[in-house]
């Protein structure tokens, strides 16, 4: 194998290995920011929790609420107890 040659495949090795890692980065960027907006939206959810738990059985029930609704209503939940 000649000199040009030996250079060239190195090259092209390493024109891979970039590619590979830049490839593996994107994952691992997509990953971060799929896991930061789920803890971000676990955090909302777990405040209209608190919030919504904090009103009166009254209030409540003048927004439709029974106090067993009230996490499946803030997720999104078709499962209501009335």
């Amino acid at each position: 194998m000649n000199a040009t040659l030996k250079i060239h495949s190195a090259a092209s090795a390493a024109q891979s290995v970039q590619l590979v890692l830049s490839h593996v980065l994107d994952r691992i960027f997509t990953l971060t920011e799929r896991v930061g907006r789920a803890v971000r939206e676990e955090i909302e959810a777990e405040r209209a929790i608190h919030d919504l738990a904090s009103l009166s059985e009254r209030q409540l029930r003048d927004i439709g609420l029974m106090r067993s609704d009230i996490e499946a209503a803030v997720r999104g939940l078709n499962h209501f107890s009335r």
